[in-house]
């Protein structure tokens, strides 16, 4: 294994032969932590005291699963909904029409598919706007979801929580207990229903259970016998990046 051109917090090493690139980033946080965002780029997180080499040592450690996630990241980075003919929307794949129009627009038609307008029938311009079409119904939706989820456990987790949908580069959902806030990533969309009630209920379970001990896992199960298997569905189905 060798170290080589750190330069800021760009690096790489080599394992077998092969280079693998990261960008090191030294915070406030107790463990090492890598993650590879929706681009294929690996990030890595340590504590300010960790020297570049036990740095190089954890990315070596895990390069097999890094090899994977980037591989996976750039096959889910290069989908194309105007080039698939279809876009994800709850678990279904949705067939898509393109067609070329002065305004530009996403349509649902009466036969369940979906026609977007854009000048040339230019497919970039044409994920651009479905991608704008899937976000703007995420943030209308995931909140009925999300009320559901709350209500069936009838007060359970205490008082109503605020609600936020955005799009994030590496989590499903986040949930701030002391504030009461639970943000959830608006890709859920292109899951099925059922894994975004299983992100749901996972973010309650945080107002009464912080972390994911065994107490959290408790009440998740509880609530959710068979959340390991939605989790699982999640992963191979949601995307994790937009085209466009």
């Amino acid at each position: 294994m060798n170290i080589m051109g750190y330069n800021g917090i760009r690096a790489s090493v080599c394992v077998s032969g092969k280079k693998i690139e990261f960008v090191l980033k030294r915070a406030a946080v107790r463990r090492l932590n890598m993650r590879v965002t929706a681009e294929g780029e690996v990030r890595v997180t340590v504590p300010r005291s960790t020297s570049d080499e036990e740095a190089a040592a954890f990315v070596a450690r895990h390069a097999r699963w890094v090899e994977k996630s980037v591989a996976e990241a750039r096959v889910k980075g290069s989908f194309s909904f105007a080039k698939e003919g279809c876009v994800p929307v709850w678990g279904r794949r949705v067939p898509l029409a393109v067609r070329d129009g002065e305004k530009c627009f996403v349509r649902e038609e009466e036969d369940g598919t979906l026609t977007v307008s854009v000048p040339g029938a230019d497919s970039r311009a044409a994920d651009a706007e479905v991608s704008r079409w899937l976000l703007g119904k995420a943030t209308e939706e995931l909140p009925r979801i999300f009320g559901r989820a709350e209500a069936a456990h009838r007060g359970r987790f205490g008082a109503p929580v605020r609600l936020e949908v955005r799009v994030f580069e590496s989590r499903w959902g986040v949930c701030n207990a002391q504030k009461r806030v639970v943000k959830l990533n608006a890709l859920l969309i292109t899951a099925p229903v059922e894994c975004a009630e299983y992100v749901c209920l996972h973010e309650l379970t945080h107002l009464i259970c912080p972390g994911h001990g065994a107490e959290f896992y408790a009440v998740l199960t509880e609530i959710c016998p068979n959340c390991r298997e939605l989790k699982k569905k999640l992963e191979k189905t949601a995307l994790t990046a937009l085209p466009g």
